[in-house]
């Protein structure tokens, strides 16, 4: 069986929660899909630091989270979008699978990076390693950016049958990062031979620039997809159980 993935590299802005929320639905609604990926926090734009915590900025997240189930009862896709959840009055790096009007399954944030630009660990809780989910009958393991970097959660996930991983980022650009990620990516596969697509976001905010450089290894390492640097890119793929 073969399902047909699109990742959406594209630049959100934090804060703007309606205006991240229609990039979504104009390509979802345009879209002919399985599945749609969007980067890590895509809806609240990334990083989002204290609005994380700001009560007022949850309830808009949760109901333009409802808009968007009521939306995906129009679509043939399902999508994954990334954004802060409250969850028993915790909150998490997330990401949601949402379809035909339901949250079908939440993602959450294992590794919180807590170093350079990042202080995650103020914001958030960290979840437990996750499992792999099935969809149209592929076993799929989603990563949240930092989760790829520490060796456990791809083995975990592999472990528990995951046939492709899927890591759904925003990683900041510096001069050595894109060959720093390759060199992740193809430890993640020498510990599980298992295809991996990464998905990174494009733009600035404030310090922070984000360049995109997408790409995709299959079970052997080999690259099948280079994304482009600094620009939007919309990227449809194929996945099969050969593959």
């Amino acid at each position: 069986m073969t399902i047909k993935i699109t990742l959406a590299q594209l630049n959100p802005t934090v804060g703007d929660i309606n205006g991240n929320a229609k990039k979504i639905t104009d390509l979802w609604d345009a879209s002919d899909s399985d599945l749609i990926i969007f980067p890590e926090l895509f809806l609240c734009g990334y990083p989002p630091e204290d609005l994380s915590n700001n009560a007022g900025f949850i309830s808009a997240l949760n109901n333009k989270i409802t808009e968007l189930q009521n939306h995906s009862k129009n679509c043939s896709a399902a999508a994954i979008i990334p954004t802060i959840w409250l969850e028993n009055e915790e909150i998490y790096n997330a990401a949601l699978l949402i379809e035909n009007g339901e949250i079908a399954h939440i993602f959450k944030k294992h590794h919180l990076p807590n170093y350079s630009v990042f202080d995650e660990v103020r914001n958030y809780k960290s979840a437990p390693l996750p499992e792999p989910i099935n969809f149209k009958g592929h076993k799929l393991g989603i990563m949240i950016c930092e989760d790829m970097w520490y060796p456990d959660l791809p083995s975990h996930l592999h472990e528990k049958g995951a046939e492709v991983l899927i890591s759904i980022n925003a990683s900041p650009y510096h001069t050595t990062k894109h060959e720093r990620r390759q060199t992740v990516a193809q430890r993640c596969i020498t510990q599980t031979q298992t295809p991996l697509i990464y998905l990174n976001m494009v733009g600035g905010q404030d310090e922070l620039v984000f360049d995109g450089r997408s790409f995709i290894l299959d079970n052997k390492g080999n690259t099948l997809l280079d994304g482009a640097s600094f620009t939007d890119e919309i990227t449809e793929v194929e996945i099969n159980k050969s593959n």
